[in-house]
């Protein structure tokens, strides 16, 4: 690392708790159409959390990140993300 170089880790977490029902069955129709179409909604956890862990790395005029998330549930997905940037 250079002397002006700025490095951070950060490791963090969420819990939500979704007190709504966003993924119920619904019923749509258009005005003065006959029909209607469905929407098939699916169950979904309510008590939801997830944790990351992100990387920055500051250099001059480049900025360079890495994250990686995870949401605590059956069958989650785990995500990573990565990116620079230059100013200019």
């Amino acid at each position: 690392f250079a002397n002006s170089a700025i490095f951070k880790l950060r490791f963090g977490g969420t819990y939500y708790r979704e007190f709504a029902d966003p993924y119920r069955n619904i019923s749509a129709g258009f005005a003065d159409a006959d029909g209607t179409y469905k929407i098939k909604g699916y169950d979904a956890k309510r008590n939801r959390a997830v944790i990351s862990l992100k990387a920055d790395y500051n250099f001059e005029l480049f900025d360079l990140y890495i994250k990686a998330s995870e949401y605590i549930e059956s069958n989650s997905n785990f995500a990573i993300q990565a990116g620079m940037k230059y100013k200019f």
